[in-house]
């Protein structure tokens, strides 16, 4: 099945656990769906997908639609549940770069890098906030060595 705007809005609501309540309007779903939409890596469509299934394709934009939305979802009057998340998953936070060692007086630890992490954008990072956003660009990496794929 191929993504669309009501698949969408229903992802939200069953994936995301977004409360009827909470809910956005429908001018933020459409600008989430529509920045997914343009900003996917479209020869995700080419990958075999089973009939009886969401598409790759449609899985990746609606995770990475959510992850839009969770960036400027505005809460609807009554309700932080946005505002909430946002400060939960540090969205407002900036991060440069990803750590790879820490050290104080007496320890030290030390991180490997993937190399596909290596060159990511602040796009990139910013994703990797969200479990949407890191199931997109789990989907699109894993489609990386074949289409050249970088973030």
């Amino acid at each position: 099945m191929d993504p669309t705007l009501e698949g969408f809005e229903a992802w939200v609501e069953a994936i995301m656990g977004v409360p009827c309540e909470a809910m956005p309007d429908s001018a933020s779903i459409q600008l989430a769906y529509d920045g997914a939409i343009n900003l996917c890596y479209i020869e995700l469509k080419n990958v075999p997908s089973q009939s009886t299934s969401m598409s790759i394709y449609a899985q990746s934009v609606y995770n990475l639609g959510g992850a839009l939305l969770v960036e400027f979802a505005a809460d609807v009057p009554g309700s932080t549940f946005w505002a909430d998340l946002r400060n939960k998953l540090g969205i407002n936070s900036f991060s440069p770069g990803l750590i790879n060692q820490a050290h104080d007086q007496g320890t030290g630890e030390g991180m490997y890098i993937i190399k596909q992490l290596e060159g990511l954008t602040l796009f990139g990072l910013q994703l990797l906030k969200t479990p949407w956003g890191r199931a997109y660009m789990m989907i699109v990496g894993q489609w990386g060595p074949i289409w050249g794929i970088t973030f």
